[in-house]
């Protein structure tokens, strides 16, 4: 998928993927693949890591994230860029929503993760319930509460 041509370096995007949406910011550097690299902070690398397009979106959509921040962009590059290794991924703390809402000097927090954890177990116990203790059922039932969640609250 080509990039949208009205991402300028420093603007936060989101990648739509099907039990969640992954954040980053793009770069003021193109990469290999001819197209913006994104600074993001994935379970792929491990850490705050500065990656191609390719890597990042892997084909998906891109789309200009609506999280607003009083910060200019050439600002919320740079506290991208000093933040490359320096923090460890976590799913449930610093994942890439964390890490986009501390760039943009807003509250670090992830939606998807404190939504998450109120209907994903909720929807396990009825699913469970539902089933008569089957355990397929269930996961998947978890499965669907947790895309169903993470859609709903990305910005």
């Amino acid at each position: 998928m080509q990039p949208q041509t009205n991402l300028i370096p420093g603007d936060v995007v989101k990648i739509p993927y099907p039990a969640f949406t992954h954040y980053g910011v793009i770069s003021d550097r193109i990469g290999s693949d001819g197209k913006p690299m994104i600074i993001d902070n994935s379970n792929a690398a491990g850490t705050v890591s500065e990656r191609t397009w390719s890597q990042v979106t892997r084909g998906k959509s891109v789309i200009k994230s609506s999280l607003k921040s009083q910060r200019p962009n050439t600002l919320v590059l740079a506290a991208a860029k000093q933040l490359i290794g320096q923090l460890k991924y976590s799913i449930t703390g610093q994942n890439c929503e964390w890490f986009v809402r501390v760039v943009l000097g807003v509250a670090p927090t992830s939606q998807q993760v404190k939504a998450s954890l109120i209907t994903v177990p909720t929807a396990g116990l009825v699913a469970y319930r539902i089933t008569r203790g089957n355990l397929l059922l269930t996961g998947l039932g978890c499965c669907l509460a947790l895309a169903a969640t993470t859609h709903a609250v990305s910005d």
